[in-house]
């Protein structure tokens, strides 16, 4: 297993931008001249810390820019108002703020909706993504999966959802009991969103259904899954492979929701794959 990234070994500098009723914290390290920036956007319940987790091999090789949602991590907390409509706004404003006219994206889950929308919204913002967990609606079983985690984090606090119900989903049952140290991590990271938070990104995930659209995106998709995941099973990522112009997927074998923790050594080896090919 490659050692985990972390942005203290590399030049990532961290800053605030005013995005309109928004104040967005990153982080970004563009040392690389002559390497693709890539956008990371972070799943449902947490902030830019989760990409920590991604492999040295690949903080050292291309420019990543990191940033927190709208009410995650630093950035805003959270108002009446969260879309993802509204998020991928946000992050259009973000880039101009910033002075980049495109980049590449990798979004997990809740981030790769919003990459999506981006995508439909400001295509010219977008030159390919990589779609980790991804889907393009939320049907009935995550409507109910989303739907518990409102109920548990409004009765029992945001501990317990992480607990109860996130950390079972997101990793496998054998991965969780071969690493303890890795779970202690991402509790620490997951239990650091409010619970509006949570709340307003399942209602958010809850409404997103950009089935009728997708095939209006016309960049290179590169589509991740794992194949027990539950929260978000390969098939989204199926109808996403089967409704875009432009995509591939691959779907990791023995892996839950968060592919780029469980799965480091052939994530590392596929986005390489997509990035020196595109």
């Amino acid at each position: 297993m490659p050692k985990f990234g972390t942005e203290f070994a590399y030049n990532f500098i961290m800053a605030f931008v005013d995005c309109e009723d928004a104040r967005i914290f990153y982080k970004m390290d563009i040392s690389k001249s002559d390497e693709k920036v890539i956008l990371l956007i972070h799943g449902l319940g947490s902030n830019n810390k989760v990409w920590n987790f991604l492999s040295q091999s690949l903080y050292g090789k291309y420019n990543f820019i990191k940033i927190d949602l709208p009410g995650h991590g630093k950035s805003t907390p959270v108002n009446n108002f969260f879309s993802i409509k509204r998020s991928a706004q946000i992050i259009e404003r973000f880039l101009e703020k910033i002075n980049y006219s495109s980049v590449y994206i990798a979004g997990l889950s809740m981030g790769g909706a919003i990459a999506l929308q981006l995508a439909l919204d400001f295509p010219e913002k977008v030159k390919g993504m990589v779609l980790i967990s991804g889907w393009s609606f939320c049907d009935e079983d995550l409507k109910v999966k989303l739907q518990n985690y409102i109920n548990t984090v409004k009765n029992f606090g945001v501990e317990e959802l992480v607990d109860r119900f996130i950390l079972p989903r997101d990793f496998t049952k054998e991965f969780s009991l071969q690493n303890p140290n890795i779970l202690h991590k991402y509790k620490e990271i997951k239990a650091e969103q409010s619970k509006e938070a949570y709340i307003a990104s399942c209602h958010a995930c809850m409404q997103f259904d950009i089935r009728e659209n997708l095939g209006d995106i016309r960049i290179p998709i590169f589509l991740i899954a794992g194949n027990l995941d539950v929260l978000t099973p390969p098939y989204h990522s199926k109808i996403l492979l089967e409704n875009t112009r432009n995509s591939k997927l691959v779907v990791f074998h023995d892996c839950g929701h968060i592919p780029f923790i469980e799965k480091p050594d052939e994530f590392t080896m596929y986005m390489n794959s997509f990035f020196k090919a595109d």
